[in-house]
């Protein structure tokens, strides 16, 4: 009896451990319809806030991308020091900026993409990246 329940206890924690394995490899869901995806790199030395900004979008129905970029520092709150915003024409927008900054306080990027048919807004979605 005591094997038995040492197998049954086995069996539940590889069944378990296949289930997690199986929920991890699941293909992801796309968030937004018609913004693929955002993405922020912020890089804080020498005294400057480096930052690369990218937007895209899928093609069905878009013809004008933008993104809009805040520098936010941390000092009891969050508050933007500094926006950037570029558009292009097409399905994509990628620039750099750079902006002087004290490193002794934290900082984050807030992006806000939008898609666009002509000066129909299709969607906007934010992103904070640390």
């Amino acid at each position: 009896m005591k094997n038995f329940k040492r197998k049954v206890v086995l069996l539940v924690a590889s069944i378990l451990v296949m289930a997690a394995t199986m929920t991890a490899f699941a293909s992801p869901t796309p968030r937004w319809s018609y913004i693929g995806g955002i993405q922020g790199v912020l890089e804080i030395s020498n005294g400057n806030a480096d930052v690369e900004v990218f937007c895209d979008a899928t093609t069905t129905g878009v013809n004008k991308v933008k993104a809009k970029c805040e520098l936010q520092q941390l000092d009891g709150s969050w508050k933007t020091i500094k926006t950037w915003t570029e558009s292009e024409s097409g399905t994509s927008v990628h620039y750099y900026k750079s902006y002087p900054v004290s490193e002794s306080y934290s900082y984050r990027l807030k992006i806000t993409g939008y898609a666009y048919n002509g000066t129909t807004l299709l969607e906007s979605a934010t992103v904070y990246f640390y």
